[in-house]
């Protein structure tokens, strides 16, 4: 869609709104709505002119059956859709912690750098992939994973990871969020064990090589918050202009 007569007439609109005014004492007033008006400018430009970000909310609940889990991360890959290179875009989250036996619920927004000149995420995302990981109260990491992945009284964290369990507890007590997409992206996800967005899954304890209660994420795609602020602030430079 091409907005550049949109984008002129625009600007034409917000000067013929926005004229400089004086109150009854005689002082020019609603110079600062001239300033909200070019701002709003600016960001519809950036809005209009492409490169803008996909903004997506993930939402859903982390819940151990049992035990707690502390340092928490919702970790996400999404796929692009269409012909071509599928490009990835790979997040971490801390969502905190998880008490055992409650609906843990959560809400996080992110977003997707794209850049349509080179393809990159101007077709949309065909799939997207999670893990919810944390660590036990006792120590050790749980993870949700799909069920064709693990089979209870069998599978060993070092049967399906190559990555140390003891490592991947360090990069979540330290917050290392690239070393954790990283590994999910290489050792989760290609690998076939991570469950689909809007799927609940089982979350898996090692330490006793079962299951110890589920988790689930779903998406959805939200507008930018430039194009939020756009509204917001074309409603308050009319709501102004009325005024006076």
């Amino acid at each position: 869609m091409h907005w550049s007569r949109e984008i002129a007439a625009l600007e034409r609109g917000i000067v013929f709104l926005l004229p400089d005014r004086r109150s009854r004492s005689g002082v020019k007033v609603m110079q600062g709505s001239k300033l909200v008006g070019m701002l709003a400018l600016g960001i519809a430009s950036q809005i209009v002119h492409g490169g803008d970000p996909l903004w997506l909310r993930m939402s859903g609940d982390a819940s151990p059956s049992v035990t707690n889990l502390s340092h928490v991360y919702v970790l996400s890959l999404f796929r692009e859709n269409g012909p071509g290179m599928q490009h990835e875009a790979v997040g971490a989250s801390s969502i905190g912690s998880a008490k055992g036996q409650d609906a843990n619920a959560f809400s996080l927004t992110t977003s997707i750098e794209r850049d349509p000149s080179k393809g990159v995420f101007d077709d949309g995302i065909q799939s997207a992939y999670f893990s919810v990981i944390g660590i036990y109260d006792d120590g050790g990491v749980s993870i949700s994973l799909l069920d064709s992945a693990f089979i209870p009284g069998f599978s060993s964290w070092n049967s399906l990871f190559a990555t140390d369990e003891s490592t991947v507890q360090s990069w979540l007590e330290s917050g290392n969020t690239p070393a954790l997409q990283s590994w999910f992206a290489a050792e989760v996800v290609a690998a076939g064990y991570a469950p689909n967005m809007g799927v609940r899954a089982s979350q898996v304890d090692f330490s006793i090589a079962d299951v110890n209660g589920t988790s689930f994420v779903a998406f959805e795609e939200i507008p930018s918050p430039g194009a939020i602020a756009f509204v917001w602030l074309c409603g308050g430079v009319i709501a102004r202009r009325r005024r006076f």
